[in-house]
């Protein structure tokens, strides 16, 4: 099943169609999160079960929703973009991505939370109300 991600505002595609692969699927193997690499290789999307296990979030916090897709940061598509103030950007080495939502759609909703820092892996993780996954590869028309 090859999905896109879209913004649920606009209706822009905001990655590349994606394998989606699920953490309660018993074939399907746990992705190894190591500081600096990708959580998972390119064209695919991990569906965990459990919330940023590299970061303890408390309920309601930031990041503590489950389930999370896990995506790679190389499929998002050029609609994803930095905030113009830097909000959500700091890191030591990297952007940490620990106060949540730190890309916007090119609506300007934010969209997700970029992580890729000395502290954490490379990931991408999409905010769920303001996403929405769907077949196919073009722009759909808004809600």
């Amino acid at each position: 099943m090859r999905k896109s991600l879209y913004c649920s505002i606009c209706g822009a595609r905001l990655t590349t169609p994606l394998t989606i692969v699920s953490g309660k699927n018993p074939k399907v193997v746990k992705p190894l999160i190591e500081v600096r690499k990708p959580i998972v290789s390119q064209g695919t999307a991990y569906k965990a079960w459990e919330a940023t296990p590299w970061l303890y979030r408390a309920p309601g916090e930031s990041l503590s929703f489950v389930p999370q897709y896990w995506l790679n940061p190389t499929d998002l598509t050029d609609s994803v973009q930095f905030p113009k103030n830097g909000a959500g950007l700091g890191g030591c080495c990297g952007i940490a991505g620990i106060g949540g939502p730190n890309q916007l759609c090119r609506c300007k909703c934010p969209i997700g939370t970029l992580q890729d820092d000395c502290m954490t892996p490379k990931v991408f993780i999409p905010e769920p109300d303001a996403t929405v996954w769907v077949e196919g590869n073009e722009d759909y028309p808004a809600p």
